[in-house]
């Protein structure tokens, strides 16, 4: 038989309030309670009625994460971090991929609104689309991707790592870069062509630009094939993501050109796969740990109904050349 609050309170000898209390996260109890409590809860098998409880509070304790791509490591990484975070709380988090679809992201809003869930991170930066399905005022905040509409939102310094991707290329004596970017009009893309650019600029260097119509490896492994078909003369690509980069690198690779001896590659966002499968390939790191502590405990901070006193916070990023810690010399293309 399912234990009841009651049981819980009888054997953790505290009443049926301060049981209450810790299911909630209301606090008026010491740390010890609320591990005592929660202890013989975990024994007992305990399972609140959600749904009793979200009639009771107001509250359903979910919270919705729009992401546009979950099989994109970055965005998987920030989806398992997030989830962790609020299953910590109390909260589960419902985890929908868009696919870069407009159509789709707004299905899920819809549903969503119609889970009542208490927030909303969103990974995507589409206020029209928030607007349209979120009539209801449910808290937002944004990660990674945002627009002039957005309310409060968290991102890495995106502009700041395309400028440490060009000074490391020129560091390097690189003086005719490929910039491989994704054609999508995110903040995230923008800023990070913006720094690149602007900083090759004022060094008197020419970048030839290409665009692929998706941030996957296989675009990035296209884009290279028919770059070296043209004879392009370059020595050195940057690539918007590590997915782009890494497929730019395979093409490389078989058509005989040796990373880094030949040519440098560096991506951005700092995956474990490109570390695992091109550790010669630079890459520009991103904190998903700090954006996500931040984005969650401001969402945390909204559902509770307190302000937030700031728009945007930035978080800094890193350059990481993962060859260093191996033979970088080594001819990879053998």
């Amino acid at each position: 038989m399912q234990p009841t609050i009651k049981d819980i309170a009888n054997k953790a000898n505290v009443s049926i309030a301060t049981v209450s209390r810790v299911l909630n996260q209301k606090g008026g109890y010491s740390q010890e309670t609320y591990r005592h409590v929660q202890h013989v809860i975990e024994e007992t098998g305990f399972s609140s009625n959600s749904l009793a409880r979200a009639f009771r509070t107001g509250q359903t304790r979910t919270v919705g994460l729009l992401v546009p791509d979950i099989c994109n490591e970055f965005f998987a990484r920030i989806a398992r971090q997030i989830s962790l975070w609020f299953l910590e709380r109390n909260y589960v988090t419902l985890i929908c991929a868009s696919d870069e679809s407009q159509k789709i992201e707004g299905g899920y809003l819809r549903e969503l609104q119609n889970r009542s869930v208490d927030g909303l991170l969103y990974i995507q930066g589409r206020k029209q689309g928030v607007k349209t399905a979120f009539e209801k005022n449910v808290p937002i905040v944004y990660i990674d991707r945002y627009s002039e509409e957005s309310g409060p939102c968290v991102v890495s310094d995106n502009t700041s790592g395309g400028k440490i991707a060009a000074e490391a290329l020129l560091h390097r004596g690189r003086s005719q870069p490929l910039l491989i970017r994704d054609v999508c009009e995110t903040s995230a893309v923008k800023g990070r062509c913006t720094g690149f650019l602007e900083t090759m600029f004022k060094n008197n260097v020419t970048v030839l630009v290409h665009s692929v119509a998706s941030p996957i490896s296989s675009a990035g492994y296209q884009c290279m094939k028919e770059v070296l078909q043209k004879k392009e003369e370059f020595d050195s690509v940057f690539c918007t993501n590590d997915p782009l980069a890494m497929g730019v690198s395979q093409a490389l690779l078989s058509a005989g050109r040796r990373i880094p001896q030949d040519v440098t590659v560096i991506g951005f966002d700092g995956n474990a796969s490109i570390r695992q499968a091109f550790p010669f390939v630079l890459t520009i790191r991103q904190d998903t740990t700090q954006l996500v502590n931040i984005a969650c405990s401001t969402l945390l901070r909204m559902m509770e109904g307190k302000s937030i006193a700031w728009a945007s916070k930035i978080v800094p990023v890193q350059l990481v050349d993962y060859g260093k810690e191996g033979d970088n010399e080594r001819n990879y293309s053998d």
